[in-house]
């Protein structure tokens, strides 16, 4: 089956190494708004991450409490004051190796 390419960025690795089971090997093998990442040996299903908040401070309600309360792809994130529901970031490092897995010659 072809690869779907989910939005979104995986998070940031912490330091050390995760599983080095391949447990995945695109976002397609994942559910949801997880994406396949690498954890620093292996590739694990991860949710992807909240974009970067703008200044100042968002509505104080809570809309969501955690990413399955949210439609479609998109995550609960704290916006400043509350939680709401955001569509995930893509990062331009994402952006350009989906192009490039998309149009790669074999």
């Amino acid at each position: 089956h072809k690869p779907i390419y989910k939005p979104g960025v995986c998070p940031r690795r912490r330091w050390g190494m995760g599983n080095c089971a391949e447990l995945c090997s695109n976002d397609s093998d994942c559910h949801k708004d997880e994406k396949c990442c690498y954890n620093g040996c292996g590739h694990d299903c991860i949710p992807g991450v909240c974009p970067r908040r703008r200044w100042g401070i968002g509505i104080c309600a809570e809309l969501c409490s955690n990413d399955s309360d949210c439609p479609n792809d998109e995550k609960c994130c704290h916006n400043g004051c509350g939680h709401v529901c955001f569509q995930p970031r893509v990062s331009k490092t994402l952006l350009n190796l989906t192009f490039a897995e998309k149009y790669k010659t074999v």
